[in-house]
């Protein structure tokens, strides 16, 4: 019922965006190349496919996720939806289990590392 990679892309993109959201507000980039925040985001989401970054980013969220207990608690929390609605669509369960937001700490570390890469990758292209 619980699909996991997808958590984890989804997580590692929409951490992605919320970087390059926050780094135009402060008129910081990390990129030169186009001038748009979304051609910034597609270079960054290159870069870390090409290097390898994204796999090892994935790999962290998964085993942090593990350590803190959140994905014992979204399996819980599954079969709590389906028992009070045994009738539920996969899509229903999953549109629930999306209200519940990964820990703040482990998306802090995420980011972290993330603007650590960019940073790193700023100089080498």
């Amino acid at each position: 019922v619980f699909h996991y990679s997808k958590t984890t892309t989804t997580t590692i993109k929409t951490t992605i965006k919320a970087i390059m959201v926050e780094d135009k507000k402060t008129s910081r980039r990390y990129y030169s190349h186009g001038d748009s925040p979304l051609s910034n985001k597609r270079h960054l989401t290159r870069r870390l496919e090409e290097s390898g970054e994204k796999e090892s980013l994935k790999d962290r969220l998964r085993a942090k996720l593990i350590e803190s207990g959140w994905r014992e608690e979204m399996k819980d929390l599954a079969k709590d939806v389906l028992r009070t609605n045994p009738k539920i669509s996969l899509e229903e369960l999953s549109l629930e289990l999306q209200k519940h937001a990964i820990p703040a700490s482990i998306e802090l570390d995420l980011v972290a590392h993330i603007r650590d890469f960019a940073r790193r990758d700023q100089f080498r292209t």
